[in-house]
């Protein structure tokens, strides 16, 4: 028997390809035997939106699943961009999401910016 195990995964609750719902379905695909347990993480960038559907559909296969909530959280640490990944966090904690939502505006603004400069450069970008 295997473990399979992913503590970083992003859904489309940030910048992910799969719902979180399609998440737990995709790892409980992923593995060789329908008895090996799993692992698995949700960490969107700066949001928990997607934490309550994955939770609620890993709890449909409880046996195997093990669904841990996460985030992870974008900062700076004197100049340098970097991610924390938190684990077991309460997705409706309202410090949590007063926090988070500030990260998210932040990073909108930025990315205004840098959209502005990509147009003022000769490239076609909304």
């Amino acid at each position: 028997m295997k473990t399979y195990i992913d503590l970083h995964i992003h859904s489309t609750a940030s910048d992910g390809t799969l719902t979180p719902t399609e998440i737990v379905q995709t790892a409980l695909k992923s593995t060789k035997s329908e008895k090996d347990p799993i692992v698995i993480a949700l960490t969107d960038h700066d949001t928990v939106a997607g934490v309550s559907e994955f939770l609620k559909e890993a709890k449909k296969n409880k046996e195997r699943v093990t669904a841990i909530p996460g985030v992870e959280i974008s900062t700076n640490y004197h100049g340098v961009e970097i991610h924390i990944l938190g684990y077991n966090v309460d997705p409706e904690n309202k410090e949590l999401l007063e926090q988070l939502k500030i990260c998210r505006e932040s990073r909108d603004g930025r990315n205004e910016k840098i959209i502005a400069r990509l147009q003022a450069e000769g490239f076609q970008i909304t």
